[in-house]
């Protein structure tokens, strides 16, 4: 699930099953890949700057508490 928040360039990225740390920064550096080039836009090249963050939960609703 894809989210926007706050302003209009955040966003939030719920991976549900990603299973350990290295899973889960398997999928950062795959999401950061896809920023690398620029975007073509009328002829102009436009580049972006990606920030990421990561938080991992276990067991994550199977108890109320």
């Amino acid at each position: 699930m894809i989210a926007r928040v706050g302003m209009a360039d955040e966003f939030i990225i719920l991976w549900e099953q990603v299973g350990d740390l290295e899973s889960a920064h398997q999928i950062l550096n795959y999401i950061s890949h896809l920023f690398i080039q620029p975007f073509n836009l009328s002829e102009h090249e436009l580049f972006k700057q990606v920030k990421m963050g990561l938080a991992l939960s276990y067991d994550c609703g199977e108890n109320p508490e």
